[in-house]
């Protein structure tokens, strides 16, 4: 993970020699370089460690809104013939609220994509036992983990980028079962039911869970976003 950090520490380099050396090549690549670093956080989901880099990346979404902010002002209220060195400036604050932008919504998307698998998995479990196909080709295809041991996933899914650990639980015995995506250290999407009953989705902070009953009126897609 640390790993993560040295773009970071380079983009951080790369503005500082851009201030100790007046080259405009590496001016301008400071000013568009730092900025991109951020797309690596398309990859990164947002969670008890990862956290801190994107701490990282929010100091540096503040930084660039002060510094757009003070730019503007001095185009409004500065001299003319300085209006071409603030438009420069303005390059790397903006496109690092761009790129930092693009990063947390395709994290989103991830999230929600994979909220979205876990209601299609717990609907096709739910099928399969009710046609007594037992717990179905979404259960059986996967190499289960040990039930015993904390944290221990089967798999895990995301399609933009970020990807989450994914728990299926079924017993054909009592007809009962249930899918876990946990999408950081405090918050998950839980899907669980009967092969008669309704299915029941909690999601949430662990704290303070909410729950709803699936019904035939439900907006899934509205659902796995409700747990961002």
């Amino acid at each position: 993970m640390f790993g993560l950090f040295y773009p970071l520490l380079a983009a951080v380099i790369l503005m500082c020699l851009s201030r100790i050396y007046p080259y405009k090549a590496l001016a301008r690549a400071a000013a568009v370089l730092p900025p991109l670093t951020l797309l690596q956080f398309i990859f990164i989901p947002i969670d008890l460690i990862t956290s801190l880099v994107w701490m990282a990346a929010h100091i540096a979404v503040v930084v660039s809104v002060f510094t757009i902010v003070a730019a503007i002002i001095h185009w409004i209220f500065g001299p003319a013939s300085n209006r071409k060195a603030v438009a420069f400036r303005l390059i790397r604050p903006t496109l690092t609220l761009l790129t930092f932008a693009t990063a947390f919504t395709a994290v989103n998307w991830s999230v929600q994509s994979a909220n979205a698998h876990a209601l299609q998995q717990a609907f096709a479990i739910q099928r399969a036992l009710q046609t007594g196909n037992g717990c179905g080709k979404a259960y059986s295809t996967v190499k289960h983990q040990s039930d015993q041991s904390i944290g221990n996933y089967d798999y895990r899914y995301g399609e933009y980028g970020t990807t989450y650990p994914i728990k299926l639980s079924c017993n054909v015995a009592n007809q009962q079962f249930s899918v876990f995506v946990r999408v950081n250290q405090d918050s998950s999407f839980h899907v669980s039911g009967h092969s008669n009953e309704p299915l029941v989705a909690q999601y949430g902070h662990f704290r303070t869970p909410k729950k709803i009953t699936i019904t035939s009126a439900t907006d899934l897609n509205q659902l796995a976003k409700m747990a961002l």
